[in-house]
């Protein structure tokens, strides 16, 4: 087989104990899944490079999280280019808008939760008006008009 430039996938899982695993992300194709004491790099490097042993690929780029000792182990220790996941990446990016957000989220349902309070508060005053016996003197109180706004303003606020 033709020796072959690849990149790796790398990424440590807890199940039942520490486990450093790295795919080639085209084929899929697991290069190591091992337990091991540590995450470091001092343990990274020689785990993958047993786990080649053998193998015609040649590895150019490694792709993982920010851990600095997967950063370490690809980049430092095998001289390879360190490229960030898109998780990670993402995150960054979100942070600048995620509180904007959230806020915007926040608003959006504490105006929802006042139209709700608002319409009861509508519905109640027409019972109440309702159970007085005898009924006031007078005109009566524009209850139906006053409830299609309270559901009107309610809707709006559900749909912003």
């Amino acid at each position: 087989m033709v020796r072959r430039d690849v990149a790796v996938c790398e990424n440590d899982t807890f199940h039942p104990a520490i486990c450093l695993v790295a795919i080639e992300p085209v084929s899929d194709f697991v290069l190591l899944e091992q337990y091991a004491a540590d995450r470091t790099a001092a343990t990274w490097t020689p785990a993958l490079e047993t786990a080649l042993e053998g193998m015609p690929v040649k590895i150019v780029q490694g792709t993982s999280d920010e851990a600095k000792a997967l950063r370490r182990h690809i980049a430092k220790d095998r001289g390879d280019q360190h490229v960030s996941d898109l998780f990670h990446g993402r995150q960054e990016i979100s942070k600048g808008t995620g509180l904007c957000l959230a806020r915007q989220v926040r608003a959006a349902d504490a105006a929802v939760a006042a139209a709700e309070a608002h319409l009861e508060a509508q519905r109640q005053a027409e019972r109440a008006y309702d159970a007085q016996s005898p009924g006031p003197c007078g005109r009566l109180p524009a209850f139906a008009a006053r409830i299609a706004a309270a559901v009107s303003d309610l809707v709006r606020a559900q749909t912003h």
